[in-house]
């Protein structure tokens, strides 16, 4: 009785999920056909009775009665179905009650018997759009309605025919014409539907895969790209505290610090425009070369310039761009050398003065493709106990409902409020800070290095 020649097309590895889901499906289209039965069924009996009381007879309710009974016991069967088999078993048994009762109004409305092709036909197109048959099955609705047409036909004409009958041979054939037509109708749509649902599911669980296997390798992504963030650090001459939130798996903000030789510390902190695997790509060509760059012992000013070359060779035409804040300490000289491309400005909280420092950019972007030969670079004093903030434009740029940024104004005030707290401990209350204050998540990447600078008498690496 059922056609499963459709689920053929099905890849095996992918047919157990897909009857599961059909099954799922067309038991609430069962639900859906038996409601819209009793819903036509009843509005058209109101309205009936509404312009034509006269003709209104009893039989509409006990028919109304005995389709809401078998539509009842319908759905509690459906309820219970666990197999394609039985869900479309409980719609072939609706449809069934349903026939039924249109030939016995049929039959007691002799009169309008001639054109009761109409009423087989438009519950052909009921059931076969409301649940998603194979196009073998419609064939079964077909002669289920065909053998309902041909029986109220039977009736009429050997049983039950009165002189008032209009119910002609002529009639019958082309009610039987039109029928067919409606079969040939549904059971077009019903092959293109089912073609295209089958399709549709199909791609979908490819593209499912895809996004897992995708999913999969960009948690492999965001561990290798988090190994490229250093750790907190605490030694006899600075605290650095590392805190790094990506948007997305991976991002395009990048902060990174090396002790080198001579009782020096070169650090970086960058932000590459745009999100996720661009950006993060972008970053692991920046980190491989800082690195290159910092182990030849180049100052910050030279290092961004170097830089800066290497992001408009190998990046030309890619539209992508970074500002960075570059800096090296000399702890035994207690100096700050920087170089700021773009980036926000970074501060320093001086613990003598209780004052704070901005380091403002003093160029345009990396990247930019500017002819611009100049070195970028300040000198400036350190003193034990200050605090270096540096971090990425997510900060100040995260907002709250009523659409304002956190700001500069705000960070700094934090800083002062907040400056006798550790590194670590600063990180994470401003962190906290923000979490309080966004709306709606954060909207960009976030990176943030604190550093304390410590006592330097006589101590060496």
């Amino acid at each position: 009785m059922l056609s499963f020649s459709k689920i053929k097309k099905v890849p095996d590895v992918y047919l157990a999920e897909y009857i599961g889901e059909s099954v799922k499906f067309i038991k609430k289209r069962v639900g859906l056909f038996c409601s819209l039965t009793f819903s036509l069924y009843f509005i058209a009996i109101f309205l009936w009775f509404l312009f034509y009381p006269k003709e209104f007879t009893s039989l509409e309710i006990i028919v109304g009665g005995f389709l809401l009974f078998g539509g009842v016991l319908v759905l509690a069967l459906n309820a219970r179905a666990r197999s394609l088999f039985a869900v479309k078993l409980n719609a072939y048994l609706f449809t069934a009650l349903l026939l039924i009762l249109l030939v016995k109004l049929g039959v007691v409305y002799e009169d309008s018997a001639e054109i009761s092709s109409s009423t087989f036909v438009f519950t052909l197109f009921l059931v076969s759009v409301t649940i998603p048959w194979k196009s073998g099955e419609v064939i079964f609705l077909a002669v289920m309605n065909m053998a309902a047409y041909t029986v109220n036909f039977l009736y009429l004409k050997q049983v039950q025919v009165s002189a008032q009958s209009a119910f002609t041979g002529r009639d019958y054939i082309e009610g039987v014409i039109y029928i067919l037509m409606a079969v040939l109708l549904c059971w077009v749509i019903r092959w293109h539907e089912t073609e295209r649902d089958i399709e549709n599911f199909v791609l979908f669980k490819k593209v499912e895969e895809n996004n897992d296997q995708m999913k999969n390798e960009l948690e492999w992504a965001k561990r290798v790209h988090k190994t490229l963030i250093p750790k907190s650090v605490s030694n006899q001459k600075i605290d650095i505290a590392v805190t790094y939130l990506p948007v997305y798996y991976i991002g395009g903000d990048y902060a990174r610090y090396d002790f080198l030789e001579h009782d020096r510390m070169v650090f970086l902190i960058s932000d590459v425009t745009g999100h996720g695997v661009p950006a993060a790509l972008l970053v692991n060509r920046i980190h491989a070369e800082f690195q290159r760059f910092a182990k030849e012992g180049k100052m910050p000013g030279e290092l961004m310039h170097e830089l800066n070359d290497f992001i408009k060779e190998d990046f030309e035409g890619a539209d992508m761009y970074l500002t960075a804040f570059c800096g090296m300490v000399d702890f035994r000289k207690m100096t700050l050398n920087y170089s700021n491309w773009g980036h926000p400005p970074q501060y320093i909280y001086r613990d003598k003065t209780g004052k704070i420092d901005s380091m403002d950019p003093q160029t345009c972007m990396l990247g930019v493709p500017l002819e611009d030969q100049n070195i970028y670079e300040e000198k400036i004093k350190l003193e034990t106990g200050d605090k270096i903030l540096l971090y990425t434009d997510g900060i100040i740029e995260t907002m709250n409902e009523e659409k304002d940024e956190f700001g500069y104004d705000r960070l700094k005030e934090f800083i002062i409020k907040n400056h006798k707290l550790s590194t670590g401990a600063i990180n994470d209350l401003l962190i906290s800070n923000l979490n309080s204050f966004k709306y709606n998540g954060f909207k960009d990447d976030i990176c943030l290095m604190t550093m304390e600078i410590k006592s330097h008498h006589g101590l060496f690496f």
